[in-house]
């Protein structure tokens, strides 16, 4: 159910500069999908862990081609074989920061700052959609991507160009805090030559009030914002009813949230409380 609401086979479709990138292939996308699978299996079911481990969790599980993509050591028999690590606490923290997602969420040979920025905004905190560019943009858009600029620089741009940043402020930010991540998901202090500064404002984005020196950061307040739980509980319901068309901002979900109890939250709960909500019972459409 979580693995579809956050499109994480996306990876398997996702292509990479061969040049650039020799050691990405089917193998490597079908590790990097096992490996948020188990993930998401470990903290949910297995461990019954409160749904923010999802985020903060500094367990993954690895086999040979992770291991050296995170550069940790592999201690498996065999170079198939998926081993449970811990990744250092500076560079990763849970779902949002695995191989597989900063792969599916990049292009060809750089990475997406714009596809990036809306996954956390859309899938991870159900914050309201922002709408498509309009139609006579495509091609400014298209000679902006061609253009011979890092995606920070991309950003900015649009960060001072109408009306492309009305909308751009509301998720490039999210986007630039996971600029440390490469292509495929490759940890990284710099991008040709110049360091990374993933540093970013969040203030007024959902219920962000601050700013975040990186995705780990970034990632541990999503962890403990009412946006995230709710985000997972829509998503739990849209599964169970098939209706896509409903938001966290929904008057049945928004009791749900409401009538659970304080602290932290289990997947199991939620899916107790989605079960009890009443929104089964409700026509779909």
């Amino acid at each position: 159910t979580m693995l579809a609401a956050w499109r994480v086979s996306n990876v398997f479709g996702s292509s990479k500069d061969p040049t650039a990138f020799p050691q990405f292939n089917p193998q490597l996308t079908a590790s990097m999908y096992r490996e948020t699978q188990l993930f998401v299996d470990d903290v949910l079911w297995q461990r019954g862990a409160p749904i923010s481990e999802l985020l903060t969790s500094r367990d993954t599980f690895v086999d040979q081609s992770l291991a050296t993509l995170y550069g940790v050591p592999y201690t498996g028999t065999a170079a198939g074989e998926f081993v449970k690590v811990s990744l250092p606490a500076e560079q990763r923290s849970g779902l949002l920061t695995q191989a597989s997602l900063m792969s599916a969420l990049s292009r060809t040979d750089q990475t997406s700052v714009v596809a990036r920025g809306l996954f956390v905004r859309g899938a991870l905190l159900c914050l309201p959609k922002i709408p498509a560019p309009p139609a006579n943009l495509a091609g400014a858009i298209e000679a902006q991507l061609k253009a011979d600029m890092t995606e920070k620089e991309r950003a900015e741009y649009r960060g001072k160009t109408d009306p492309c940043s009305g909308c751009h402020r509301n998720f490039d930010p999210f986007g630039l805090l996971l600029e440390a991540y490469d292509p495929i998901g490759r940890y990284r202090t710099e991008i040709k030559g110049v360091a990374v500064d993933s540093s970013m404002d969040l203030n007024g984005l959902g219920s962000f009030k601050d700013t975040y020196s990186g995705a780990t950061q970034m990632a541990e307040a999503a962890a403990s914002s009412p946006e995230f739980s709710a985000c997972i509980a829509r998503n739990l319901a849209t599964y169970a009813t098939s209706d896509d068309s409903l938001t966290t901002g929904a008057c049945q979900l928004q009791k749900l949230t409401a009538e659970l109890p304080p602290g932290e939250h289990s997947f199991g709960q939620l899916v107790t409380a989605v079960a009890k909500s009443g929104l089964l019972s409700l026509p779909i459409g």
